[in-house]
């Protein structure tokens, strides 16, 4: 939590300024300096494992870069939208020269391919080995469907709850979505909806300790807004985009010299010692330029990116209402603490009714500061990497829009209902954690 007990005042306004833990203070009121970089706190982990000195100033400055652009462009696109709310799906420029990049680079393991037929042809033993090579390298690097993340023992059936499937059927009409093919459950502080497999199958899963910390309205605005993602023409979800977006990671990761010679253990002999230098000195240049590549890529598709994020939360607005909304992101400004609060309940107890409970206490306890807590998210969560503008500017946005409401029904009881469905996946999630 910011601290405020401190001497520092801002040098715009007066007032007195915070500090989260680590990193340079902002003030609360006109909210100098938040932008500012926190190498601890918003580091997006570009770079080797245990990288060295150099390596280290190299890695500090990408992300100070990738910070101070991703900050403005989440500022740009927030006060752009706050007004003006997306109405649909849309094509950008950027978004086509994002797919024009993936056509090309699904070229590479095609060329590395005809590379390796023209090395076997030569009846050498080092072309065929270097052949073979290249066929390895462009298996690794081939274009995949994505897969469904979780496990099949997470899956649950239309059958065994169908006042979940009910309220799920009955979201998707609201917002005009397609209704999920596979519905899951799982015991992280997360949900999210997706096309998985060369059949582009719809899966929505739901993790317990997100769903148990928000209230009936915030439940319908979570499933409003993961269902939009099946309509909010996000660049992570088209398959077209896919090549350009985790290619040139793939090719970063290969190429890390640290990684191939040592596997990232410590270097003991003289002989690792030597590998590891002489692999720095020829596949640094490529590790670098990969890195730099994708960074790049994701710079250009941001925009789309954070658009089609904040198109999904007016699908949540219009699911959940305003107070839907707002819960939803206040849950999700707050996860640090509400992550905590409930797997201590969960280990004690595997009744969802205690797991609410005790998220509802910290959002109560937290809600006096929900501000400083906002613009730590803003902080903390702007990076190019990160796949969601910052919980804080959503919020902000929830309550800028206009407002909507939804009818007087009564959903507590249904929440009821569909937790007592859930009751055995309560236990599974809790039984888990407790190991």
């Amino acid at each position: 939590m910011p601290d405020t007990a401190t001497a520092d005042i801002c040098p715009m306004c007066g007032h007195a300024v915070v500090r989260a833990r680590t990193g340079p203070s902002w003030c609360p009121e006109c909210e100098w300096n938040l932008g500012a970089y926190d190498r601890g706190e918003t580091s997006t982990g570009i770079g080797w494992q245990r990288p060295d000195g150099f390596q280290q100033r190299i890695n500090r400055r990408i992300d100070r870069f990738q910070h101070r652009v991703s900050f403005r462009i989440n500022q740009r696109e927030s006060d752009r939208l706050r007004s003006d709310p997306p109405a649909g799906a849309r094509r950008s420029p950027a978004l086509i020269a994002l797919l024009a990049i993936s056509a090309v680079t699904v070229l590479i393991p095609l060329a590395l391919l005809a590379g390796s037929v023209l090395l076997v042809k030569i009846d050498a033993p080092l072309p065929i080995v270097l052949g073979a090579v290249l066929v390895m390298l462009a298996v690794f690097l081939r274009p995949r469907f994505p897969r469904f993340p979780g496990t099949e023992g997470s899956r649950i059936h239309r059958a065994t709850h169908p006042v979940l499937f009910g309220l799920i059927d009955d979201v998707a009409g609201r917002i005009g979505a397609p209704i999920p093919e596979i519905v899951a459950v799982d015991g992280q502080f997360n949900a999210f909806c997706m096309r998985v497999g060369a059949r582009r199958t719809r899966v929505l899963n739901l993790g317990l300790p997100l769903w148990t910390a928000l209230d009936a309205d915030g439940r319908m605005a979570l499933l409003g807004y993961e269902l939009g993602h099946l309509i909010n023409g996000d660049p992570d979800s088209r398959l077209l985009a896919q090549p350009a977006l985790t290619t040139y990671r793939r090719l970063a990761y290969l190429c890390n010299p640290r990684r191939v010679v040592t596997g990232g253990r410590r270097r003991n002999g003289y002989g690792e010692r030597l590998g590891s230098e002489l692999a720095s000195v020829f596949m640094w240049p490529v590790y670098q330029l990969t890195t730099l590549l994708d960074l790049g890529v994701h710079l250009l598709a941001m925009r789309s990116v954070r658009r089609a994020e904040y198109l999904a939360d007016v699908y949540a607005c219009r699911a959940g209402g305003t107070s839907g909304a707002v819960n939803l992101f206040t849950v999700l400004v707050l996860a640090g603490p509400l992550r905590t609060a409930i797997r201590t309940a969960a280990l004690s107890n595997a009744d969802p009714g205690e797991w609410h409970e005790a998220g509802s206490r910290t959002v109560a306890q937290k809600g006096a500061d929900i501000r400083l807590w906002e613009q730590r998210s803003i902080r903390v969560d702007s990076g190019v990497l990160h796949s969601h503008p910052p919980a804080g500017l959503r919020l902000r946005m929830a309550r800028s829009w206009p407002r909507l409401g939804l009818d007087p029904a009564d959903r507590d009881e249904l929440m009821l209902t569909i937790d007592r469905e859930l009751g055995l996946q309560y236990q599974r999630v809790a039984r888990d954690l407790r190991g």
